[in-house]
């Protein structure tokens, strides 16, 4: 061409034939790479560590027994309960106490008498005398363990509440408790029946006890008086401790 124009060259058949096989290659290539990208993997879910909590464990208190544990909590369950009337709450609360009571009186490794206080009305007229009975126990308890025929290593005994005079904010119980007990060295069984009067009155809802009768368990052939009694306590305490740490 003398005008200079770009002469075009005709593709060949085989050109158009080779392009017609690139293609679909091609294709398939793109198609592969597609499908072999790993697919997004999903997010693992990470859940938050958790400590269980651990069970709560009731504060040790020096000398304290099972029993009276359990009764610093059922007490305040009973005097809470709206579904017991008085009579109920009054009679589970002499047994509470009766059961306390047996259980310092037969049990010398418990020195702790504070739970008693959790009965008492301390503005009560009656409170010495309820004080020189709980503490009788421990009297009684180291007596037999230092002087009579040791530990008690067998015991009974059934609370019987033969009547409940309920008059208004005062309850007065009556209760008759048969026992039986078998010491370490004695070879026969004691038994016996103690009877008590126990007064109850009701402050703010809460029956709590004023009075018992008698305050000592030999009448009126007891420790002396209340001072006399922690004295001859004291004199029994020395002389369980040098016992125990001879054995």
């Amino acid at each position: 061409d003398r005008m200079g124009k770009a002469k075009a060259f005709p593709i060949c058949k085989s050109e158009v034939c080779s392009m017609k096989r690139i293609i679909p290659l091609v294709l398939s290539l793109l198609l592969l790479a597609a499908c072999s990208t790993p697919a997004a993997q999903p997010t693992a879910t990470v859940e938050a560590s958790h400590t269980p909590s651990p069970v709560p464990v009731p504060p040790e208190i020096g000398g304290e027994s099972p029993y009276a544990a359990y009764v610093r909590d059922e007490l305040e369950e009973l005097r809470g309960n709206v579904y017991r009337d008085d009579e109920d709450k009054i009679r589970d609360t002499v047994t509470m106490y009766m059961d306390l009571w047996y259980d310092r009186m037969y049990n010398p490794e418990y020195t702790d008498y504070g739970v008693f206080g959790l009965f008492f009305d301390k503005t009560a007229e009656g409170y010495p005398h309820l004080q020189y009975h709980c503490m009788e126990a421990r009297y009684l308890v180291l007596s037999d363990v230092v002087h009579v025929y040791g530990p008690v290593v067998w015991h009974d005994y059934d609370i019987d509440i033969a009547s409940v005079a309920l008059d208004g904010d005062t309850a007065v119980v009556e209760i008759r408790s048969p026992f039986r007990a078998l010491s370490y060295k004695r070879q026969f069984m004691t038994s016996g029946m103690f009877y008590f009067w126990i007064t109850l009155g009701k402050t703010d809802g809460v029956w709590f006890l004023t009075d018992i009768s008698p305050d000592s368990i030999y009448g009126s052939d007891r420790h002396g008086s209340y001072d006399e009694l922690l004295e001859s306590i004291e004199e029994l305490e020395a002389e369980y401790e040098s016992t125990t740490q001879a054995r």
